[in-house]
């Protein structure tokens, strides 16, 4: 019998152990799968006009990362501090760059004149073009709006979308230029490694060294950082982990037993999107399981969601995270930003 020696990249390929513990992210890619998942999502959804407007905004992001210029990545100084102590590399808001700025004004401009100008409404153009006369210092301080705890009103909400989705783009481009080696770990280990920002879901990844691994992912640069299942992704208690879903359509609901006892009707049974929910803080936080659904897209489908975050909020949990494109309208209450009843879809 013949055999071959393997070389050192085949050997560490066999080592389960040898995964990735920070995915760093791929803005053009993954902007544009965002887009194109939005857009089949809202096809038959009672929300298609709130998720059609949010594909046209994830593609004006993916056309305003050419207005992104080079930034100063980490000093050796940043990098030794954040591995000593155990901390992000950033601190948000502190460490925005401030070219989210321009990058904003680039969105705009694109949701007003590119692909798909046409279908804006007339209030979703009056926010644009107040958006686009807002001076540096007005803008700086609706960003330290949204950063705050303080109540939005209504003109801070509508805008905040578009700024956040500035703060986005050039995080996002800050992080895919990183060097993973470089990368602290960092304590608590519930808190992005990047930007210090909290995730907005975990993912449960398919194929390659990740597959089955959970990942939380990032609201902001949305870098990717290994954890454990079954640990809550809020106060990292391991105990008293449970889950929820909601019942898949058309079919009845069973036991743990009768799941047990059937592997196919389990498959069935058990969605992609499950909230994951800790009795020591009373928090949940949203998985999504690509096994389960290959197509998913974590922003995208966490929107598609809601329905699973109202379910929740009625058993008195509190969501652990928050989309970057969604802001409640009262305390306590968990409206979008955008009401995806509204017939127009706009702000």
């Amino acid at each position: 019998m013949s055999q071959r020696i393997l070389q050192p990249g085949e050997i560490e390929a066999l080592d389960r152990t040898a995964f990735p513990r920070i995915i760093l992210p791929q803005p053009a890619t993954r902007l544009r799968e965002r887009a194109a998942r939005l857009r089949h999502l809202a096809e038959g959804s009672p929300m298609g006009p709130f998720l059609r407007y949010l594909a046209r905004l994830v593609d004006a992001q993916h056309a305003a990362l050419d207005a992104v210029p080079d930034m100063p990545q980490p000093d050796a100084e940043r990098l030794d501090r954040a591995q000593r102590h155990a901390m992000p590399l950033w601190q948000l808001p502190a460490d925005i760059d401030p070219a989210w700025k321009p990058v904003m004004r680039a969105i705009v401009g694109h949701l007003q004149q590119g692909p798909g100008a046409e279908e804006a409404n007339d209030v979703e153009r009056q926010v644009l073009a107040e958006l686009q006369n807002l001076d540096d210092a007005a803008l700086g301080h609706l960003l330290a709006s949204l950063w705050s705890n303080e109540h939005l009103n209504d003109s801070q909400r509508v805008r905040a979308p578009v700024v956040m989705a500035a703060v986005q783009v050039v995080m996002m481009s800050r992080a895919s230029r990183l060097d993973l080696k470089t990368l602290p770990f960092v304590d608590p280990p519930t808190i992005c490694p990047v930007c210090s920002s909290s995730p907005l879901a975990s993912v449960v990844h398919i194929g390659g060294q990740e597959e089955g691994l959970r990942y939380l992912h990032c609201s902001i640069c949305e870098t990717e950082w290994h954890m454990v299942r079954v640990k809550c992704s809020n106060c990292a208690s391991t105990e008293g982990i449970s889950y929820r879903q909601l019942e898949p359509a058309g079919e009845p609901a069973q036991t743990v037993e009768e799941l047990k006892a059937s592997p196919v009707a389990a498959s069935r049974y058990f969605s992609a999107c499950m909230a994951e929910v800790c009795s020591k803080c009373n928090s949940y936080s949203k998985v999504f399981d690509q096994r389960r659904d290959p197509m998913l897209e974590v922003m995208a489908d966490d929107i598609n969601t809601l329905v699973l975050d109202a379910a929740m909020g009625q058993f008195g949990h509190v969501r652990a995270g928050s989309h970057p494109f969604l802001f409640p309208v009262d305390d306590g209450d968990d409206a979008a930003t955008l009401d995806p009843d509204a017939g127009e879809g706009a702000p």
